[in-house]
């Protein structure tokens, strides 16, 4: 690294920036033998251009370790997650119609280690004239496994501490951080400058500075700018997009998904033709644009709120996918909210067994979905599949079917209202775009996919198609316990003829 004078300097420039706030020390005598245990992390320099503020970062690895050794990390426990599931965030981030976002500075190195502590987080420099020298870290280090629990507890233990004083911004700030990253909103702008304000003064007394504020309202932005926040400029994001938990945000436009990749493995001969046209699809990708905000009414407004889920399985995949539909007085609108979809097992299952795991995943999907939605607005939910077998599963008992049938059909009781499973047919369920593919020019203009089918944005109520006819009816039977199999066999032996008596003693 001395070689590139430039990248030195600057790397000198962190160091002593480090030293001269306190962040790590000088180990006057490092082969003094201690009481306290000693590790050496092995560190490197990482260059982000992309980076609005640190353009060069030190990265240590504490999972490093010499052959038959153990590691930093190995020797911790890592903690708790105690960070809120993303995809709540995300959705909850999407039905507020004022985005606020921020990042804590430098967040874990706000946080002191103990001096105990403090000789296993110990690195080596070469100092030049001065030869190697040892420094150890006097705060917590990203890189660390036990890191991202530290700071999440001790912002929750901070935030905790205004309950009584600022409760409803206690509450938000509960479950809106994510690491170091603030992800949360309002409908309008008062309220969003009046929660920004709250908690910019609640991290402060904890001596974490929130910067890098960004939302989609001018109106907040501008006020922002008086009070002197350290704020974004929403024009640096005209052409190139602010990241949100890994997606990447227009704050003026919607959220985008992918971005170009780069590819500089080489592939085998007999993939690379399927590469080649899977890559060339993938281009339009990065023309895929998702509106963030969906939630465009409140429980005056709009008397209904709706939550339709769609599954279906193919014997590659399976997969769910929820929509958000609203009826105001005059209108009808559906957007997409969330989807999940997963590889099919290796073991091989039947088709209709599939389809009830993708059952289970709209069930799953939808739960989450709605507990987050209805600390906004009251949700009703509606789900549905093509599967006329995996239907009737799901409207019997239970404990009519066998292991594999009966576990699933009872946990998606338990999440779900049987009544509230409806038969769709297969050309109008958009999940079957999870489980089957498209390609990504389709995707972008494909009204079925954002939009759900067409029946959802007509009339004031949805068709109820519960009474379908089985597609096959011995496989639904192959899932009856032999017991229930014995119930179903119907046979009035008085109209049976019988052999006479004689022959049969």
């Amino acid at each position: 690294m001395q070689r590139d004078k430039v990248l030195y300097s600057e790397y000198c420039k962190v160091l002593k920036n480090y030293l001269d706030v306190g962040i790590i020390e000088k180990v006057t005598n490092p082969f003094i033998p201690t009481n306290n245990p000693v590790f050496y992390l092995p560190h490197q320099v990482i260059i982000k251009n992309e980076s609005l503020t640190t353009k060069l970062r030190l990265v240590f690895d504490a999972s490093a370790h010499e052959e038959k050794q153990l590691s930093l990390n190995d020797c911790l426990f890592h903690g708790v997650n105690l960070n809120p599931n993303i995809l709540d965030l995300l959705i909850s981030f999407r039905s507020k119609k004022i985005a606020v976002l921020a990042d804590v500075e430098k967040a874990f190195l706000r946080m002191s280690l103990a001096p105990k502590d403090r000789d296993v987080v110990r690195f080596l420099i070469d100092d030049g004239e001065n030869g190697v020298q040892a420094y150890r870290f006097n705060r917590v280090l990203f890189g660390v496994n036990a890191s991202p629990f530290l700071l999440a507890a001790t912002i929750k233990t901070h935030i905790g501490k205004y309950m009584e004083k600022y409760p409803d911004t206690v509450r938000t700030l509960d479950h809106c951080f994510y690491v170091d990253d603030l992800v949360t909103g309002e409908d309008d702008a008062k309220s969003a400058f009046d929660l920004s304000s709250k908690a910019a003064k609640i991290m402060s007394e904890a001596g974490m500075n929130l910067r890098k504020w960004i939302s989609n309202d001018c109106e907040l932005m501008k006020q922002w700018q008086l009070e002197h926040f350290d704020h974004l400029n929403m024009n640096d994001f005209v052409n190139h997009p602010h990241r949100v938990l890994g997606l990447l945000w227009h704050p003026q436009k919607t959220i985008s998904v992918f971005r170009k990749t780069d590819w500089d493995e080489e592939l085998l001969p007999d993939i690379r033709e399927k590469f080649e046209q899977w890559c060339s699809e993938a281009s339009f990708l990065c023309e895929l644009q998702i509106p963030r905000y969906v939630l465009q009414c409140d429980s005056v407004n709009c008397p209904e709120c709706e939550i339709h889920t769609f599954s279906d399985a193919s014997i590659k995949a399976y997969g769910a996918v929820s929509y958000v539909r609203l009826r105001t007085f005059d209108k009808i609108s559906v957007h997409l909210l969330a989807s999940k979809s997963r590889v099919a097992p290796l073991k091989v299952l039947t088709l209709p067994r599939l389809e009830l795991m993708g059952a289970l995943l709209a069930a799953r999907l939808a739960k989450e979905v709605s507990r987050v939605l209805n600390e906004k607005i009251s949700t009703t939910n509606y789900f549905w599949t093509d599967s006329t077998i995996a239907l009737s599963w799901i409207q019997g008992p239970s404990n009519r079917w066998k292991v594999f049938v009966a576990n699933r059909v009872k946990e998606i009781r338990s999440l779900t209202d049987k009544d509230a499973w409806r038969h769709c047919p297969g050309k109008d369920n958009p999940s079957d775009l999870l489980t089957r593919g498209i390609s990504a020019d389709s995707l972008i203009n494909c009204e079925k996919w954002w939009k759900g089918p067409s029946f959802l944005q007509e009339g004031n109520t949805v068709p109820v198609s519960n009474n379908v006819l089985l597609s096959d009816e011995s496989a639904y039977l192959e899932e009856l316990k032999p017991t229930e199999r014995k119930k179903n066999f119907d046979c009035d032996f008085r109209q049976q003829p019988f052999e006479p008596y004689p022959l049969c003693i």
